[in-house]
């Protein structure tokens, strides 16, 4: 009778302890560049990367890519998702991809992230690749370097020795400070992308289309439906904090919003000068208070805002969130998760097809 009292008494405390102690978020790990295992290259006499700037973080993305012509017909290849859907809501966008000694991994395909690819540090340690550290980057102290890759492929697009990031930071379930899991992450950023014409986010079929020599023209029957065209530019182009802008009209009103592909929940991120704008257009059913895990800023709390139907992108959005937080105003996928949204880089457009 005591011991089951007890257990009665202790089983609260337990799951009182693993809610309070137990966190995801983004972790600093081990500093690379002091790993005996790994082949540490002196960028000052590196003669076999010429793409790669000696002087600073940028990688020029510039080698030649070779294309599978058997897996790439029609001037487009497609690749599938990855678990898209968790308990029920759709999450970022993954797709398999072959790396180093033919091993499969997951990617990220993240327009948040400027260069063309980034490695957590385990799928370094893992593959055993040749690493130039590069010190430290961004405000939480992040190591990171540069790494040789000997092959990547993806879809019908592959290459050999290509010069990539790597960061020494990784998302990981913490309980009570001790990590529980992990996770590999590989980030497929701009500078990959704009080696196409066009990359189509297809969340209904839950595939990315690629295409590297044929133009998107919405008005084809494989395309059918009705499409909004957004104007999309370029900042800060040829550089690491590069990011595509959109001009996107919320409840009449144009704001000038960056596209993260791999942005999460909400889905829509304001600046409290673009929540001015939008405010008096707009029903607000509740706000709260959200911690919210970034990957380059940590762990940040902000205020989160349930609205009212409104009308975004000539869509009417239902039972959506927006945070409101002082940084670049973005929008992910998450709003678009069952229509298909476009990258049209040849002619500088977000295609967004309507629903139905």
């Amino acid at each position: 009778m005591i011991n089951g009292r007890l257990i009665l008494f202790l089983c609260p405390v337990f799951v009182s302890l693993f809610v309070e102690g137990c966190h995801s978020g983004s972790y600093i790990t081990e500093d690379l560049s002091k790993n005996s295992t790994l082949n540490i290259i002196d960028i000052n006499i590196c003669d076999e990367m010429p793409d790669m700037h000696k002087t600073g973080r940028e990688i020029e993305w510039s080698m030649m890519w070779s294309l599978d012509p058997e897996a790439a017909s029609g001037g487009t290849f497609d690749v599938n998702y990855v678990n898209y859907y968790s308990h029920g809501k759709p999450t970022t966008v993954h797709i398999p991809v072959e790396v180093g000694r033919g091993h499969t991994y997951k990617a990220n395909v993240d327009t948040g992230f400027g260069g063309a690819c980034l490695f957590t540090g385990d799928i370094v340690l893992k593959e055993k690749f040749s690493i130039i550290p590069r010190g430290t980057h961004g405000r939480r102290s992040l190591f990171q370097g540069i790494c040789l890759i000997p092959s990547f492929r993806v879809g019908a697009f592959y290459t050999e020795d290509a010069p990539c990031y790597y960061a020494e930071q990784q998302w990981q379930k913490r309980f009570m400070g001790m990590p529980i899991s992990k996770r590999s992450d590989i980030l497929i950023g701009i500078d990959f992308l704009k080696c196409f014409k066009y990359v189509a986010f297809d969340g209904v079929h839950q595939r990315v289309q690629f295409s590297h020599s044929k133009s998107f023209r919405p008005s084809e029957p494989l395309h059918g439906g009705e499409w909004i065209a957004l104007p999309m530019r370029l900042d800060h182009p040829e550089s690491f904090n590069e990011r595509i802008l959109v001009d996107i009209p919320v409840v009449g009103q144009y704001l000038t919003v960056m596209f993260d592909s791999g942005g999460t929940e909400p889905g829509l991120r304001l600046h409290p000068n673009d929540w001015r704008t939008i405010f008096p257009y707009v029903g607000v059913r509740h706000y709260k208070t959200v911690t919210v895990n970034y990957w380059q800023w940590g762990r940040r709390r902000c205020k989160r805002a349930m609205l009212e139907p409104f009308e975004m992108a000539g869509m009417v959005m239902r039972d959506k969130e927006v945070d409101i937080y002082d940084r670049v105003s973005m929008m992910s996928l998450v709003y678009f998760h069952d229509t298909t949204v476009v990258i049209d880089f040849e002619n500088s457009l977000l295609w967004i097809r309507k629903r139905s």
